[in-house]
């Protein structure tokens, strides 16, 4: 267990490296909305003490849900099935979601490409769009990542908003300088290993690293369907919630593989 020495010096060193831009958007919301914050954190609390259901392989779903932390009780993230469930991932199938994404943006660091990818976004739901629309904030934010050829080379990343469900069948058009445009997915399959604590750049490649080794493991294969991305980052919380943190990491799979496995165990 990590001393309460080192969880400060790490929360510190994560809010000094926030932008002041981000300061910005979170702060009045955050005090507006004190109570509601208490109440977050009250249902996270509620999450802990109650003992999970037990699995049900008989329709081959094994649960149907939302994600259940403290930012989807408030705000709307994407459904989705859990296929497959062992201790250390989950593979779940996510039908039909639509996003709001950036173009690709060149960094060598997934944070700081996240950070400018998140900008653009907030400004589009604030009303940076031709509609003049006011788009409520959803979860995750979701950072796509394709990796460079080398250490010392920029890697390629797009960050996406979900689109709020009352706009997925015509979302607000984003105006022209920020480079925006709407994805429409079909159904796609995820390994998904969830982690806590602030999203950063040696653990992200940490937990990518675990959660293909996993994979592999299992017996499941990686799959090409996605396009140039090879994983996705998750994360679910403002920069202001310390506690309770949910940050994902997401490998497309191929189906015909997890059934493989499914019939197998």
């Amino acid at each position: 267990m990590k001393s309460a020495v080192l969880q400060y010096r790490e929360f510190t060193e994560a809010l000094n490296n926030l932008s002041g831009t981000l300061i910005n958007v979170f702060a009045p919301a955050a005090r507006e909305k004190s109570e509601m914050a208490m109440a977050r954190r009250a249902m996270l609390l509620l999450l802990v003490l109650i003992p999970m259901a037990m699995v049900d392989y008989a329709l081959g779903v094994v649960k149907k849900e939302v994600l259940r932390s403290s930012v989807c009780t408030s705000i709307e993230c994407p459904a989705y099935d859990v296929l497959y469930q062992e201790e250390e991932f989950s593979v779940r199938l996510y039908n039909g979601t639509v996003w709001m994404a950036t173009s690709a943006i060149e960094d060598t660091s997934f944070y700081e490409a996240t950070r400018v990818g998140f900008l653009k976004l907030f400004q589009y739901i604030q009303g940076a769009n031709e509609e003049g629309a006011a788009v409520n904030m959803t979860a995750p934010v979701l950072t796509g990542v394709i990796p460079s050829d080398g250490p010392f080379c920029k890697s390629s990343f797009k960050v996406r908003f979900f689109v709020p469900t009352i706009y997925q069948g015509s979302p607000p058009t984003p105006i022209s300088s920020l480079e925006l445009e709407v994805e429409e997915w079909g159904a796609r399959y995820f390994a998904v290993r969830t982690f806590g604590g602030f999203a950063k750049d040696t653990n992200v490649a940490e937990e990518g690293a675990a959660l293909a080794e996993s994979v592999y493991e299992a017996g499941m294969e990686l799959s090409s369907s996605a396009g140039d991305e090879s994983y996705y980052v998750a994360q679910y919380n403002s920069p202001f919630e310390i506690t309770g943190r949910v940050n994902e990491i997401l490998l497309p799979i191929s189906y015909p593989s997890l059934l493989k496995v499914r019939k197998s165990s």
